[in-house]
């Protein structure tokens, strides 16, 4: 797999769903939000949204979710298909634990098109 190519369709696909999504729900680039772990939501200029954690950052470093006993189960929920894929297809940034750098949008974007997230 040609991870290079397929993560700049990912970023391009996610760049117009995000603008379709805030469109559709007239959401300015500037919105408030808010989110909650424990209800998995993401509060978005007054529209409730599902939140999957996909993990944390510190600097560099990047944890996936799998790998942090303290996200709720709920927020984390489908992200072991990520893994799965990861496995499948022999790409160890999707396998491991514990990335030492990563490219914030590039990742997003991969885990966009493993959801195949539909905006509502």
């Amino acid at each position: 797999m040609d991870l290079s190519a397929w993560s700049r369709e990912a970023v391009e696909q996610l760049g117009a769903r995000s603008a379709q999504l805030r469109q559709r729900h007239a959401i300015s680039e500037r919105a408030a939000y808010t989110w909650d772990l424990d209800t998995a939501e993401l509060k978005l200029d007054g529209h409730v949204f599902r939140l999957v954690t996909v993990g944390t950052v510190a600097g560099a470093s990047f944890l996936w979710v799998w790998a942090n006993e303290a996200i709720p189960v709920i927020a984390k929920e489908g992200l072991e298909r990520v893994r799965q894929f990861g496995a499948q297809n022999d790409l160890s940034l999707l396998t491991t634990d514990f990335a030492s750098s990563f490219d914030r949008t590039e990742t997003g974007s991969i885990l966009f098109l493993l959801f195949e997230v539909r905006t509502p």
